[in-house]
């Protein structure tokens, strides 16, 4: 395989289930579900900001899958996060990602005095180097005519983060950001709404500069074998109830132990400010070079006109 990097049954469907009420919560420990793992591989989804509980937590480690149900909530901005075991050598591993059944973004190899087991985020789709679309979760349109029902959208309403080890062919490298492929706006889809629990999908939000640049071009990946997937069924919670997925509404705990998910997250965000602040003054003392260089050619301009009247 060759790839280029790149409960309440009866719960009326008008009811609204606030999102605080289905984040972590230390003090309901009795329905917390833990994060998937397989073989020491995590991920989860963080949506603005806070971390989503799984409910339904289904580990396989002899079909190295696992799956688990989120919660989403139309109009919110969200992140997959994932972490790697630690390795004796340097790590081959690529983390690939599915959203809706379309391959949306990819990392691999970090550097050789990074911590692999430090929290990894991908956050949308780039335009460019510094312009980033986030993922959001949107609500579906209507469905298309009845002839189109017949082919369903096939990954619809899944998150998939699929670790795979590699080979490189570094005499090969590739243009990275390719065009988004996930829809601007919500799009209709060949389902029946009134017969469907789906009724989410992700859309791209709005663009936002993200001075968090990448590198310009990856290189072509060969002999991926799989290591293993986690799956996470996203809709929102009012549906999760109705089917009986979940009955709690724990209310939102930020002292909750997130292992690997907190163990960086101050360090993270030091780095992230000063990262942003070497940006901002490699931007200021480009603007300034520029200044200055006009200003110069203003006064050359000035002390010619002089002469010739002179």
């Amino acid at each position: 395989m060759n790839v280029t990097m790149k409960c309440l049954p009866c719960l009326s469907r008008s009811m609204s289930v606030p999102f605080y009420d289905w984040c972590f919560d230390d003090s309901a420990s009795e329905t917390l579900e833990f994060m998937p793992e397989v073989l020491g591989f995590k991920s989860w989804i963080e949506m603005e900001g806070r971390v989503l509980r799984e409910f339904e937590v289904e580990n396989d480690e002899a079909t190295r899958r696992a799956a688990c149900w989120v919660g989403c909530q139309h109009g919110k901005t969200f992140r997959v996060g994932v972490s790697m075991p630690s390795q004796p050598r340097r790590p081959n591993f690529v983390v690939l990602i599915s959203v809706d059944g379309i391959p949306q973004g990819c990392f691999s190899d970090p550097d050789r005095c990074e911590d692999v087991r430090r929290p990894k985020y991908i956050d949308g789709q780039r335009y460019g180097t510094y312009v980033l679309r986030p993922f959001q979760f949107a609500q579906r349109g209507r469905t298309y005519a009845n002839e189109h029902l017949a082919s369903p959208n096939v990954g619809l309403g899944e998150i998939v983060v699929a670790f795979y080890t590699f080979d490189r062919d570094q005499s090969s490298t590739v243009p990275k950001n390719p065009r988004p492929r996930l829809p601007e706006v919500p799009v209709a889809h060949a389902c029946d709404l009134a017969k469907d629990d789906l009724r989410s999908c992700v859309k791209l939000g709005p663009p936002r500069i993200d001075l968090h640049a990448g590198r310009s071009s990856l290189e072509v990946l060969t002999e991926m074998e799989v290591v293993c997937s986690i799956a996470f069924k996203y809709r929102t919670m009012d549906v999760l109830l109705a089917k009986g997925i979940t009955c709690s509404r724990a209310k939102q705990d930020t002292a909750f132990n997130l292992g690997a998910r907190q163990q960086y997250n101050d360090e993270e965000e030091e780095e992230e400010i000063e990262r942003e602040l070497q940006g901002l003054k490699a931007r200021v003392a480009v603007l300034e070079e520029l200044r200055v260089s006009k200003l110069k050619a203003s006064v050359s301009v000035t002390i010619n006109v002089t002469l010739a009247k002179s």
